[in-house]
């Protein structure tokens, strides 16, 4: 890959997680195995999956404490 690829890679990885926090959601799962790239049309995409771990950090515009177990 070139240096402007992965640069390219790397901004729309982080645009999807910026994307996330401005809905107010954690992923909780970041790993390069949750990220698939499009194919056809959708081939130059970025693609963020697996949010089985994702939770909501604020509620009511209040940040939601960390529960300790």
């Amino acid at each position: 890959m070139t240096l402007k690829t992965v640069l390219l890679v790397g901004l729309q990885i982080l645009e999807r997680i910026e994307y996330m926090h401005c809905c107010n959601l954690l992923h909780g799962d970041i790993k390069p195995s949750n990220f698939l790239v499009g194919k056809g049309k959708l081939k130059h995409k970025i693609f963020l999956t697996d949010f089985e771990f994702s939770h909501f950090y604020n509620k009511n515009g209040k940040h939601i404490t960390e529960e300790v177990k």
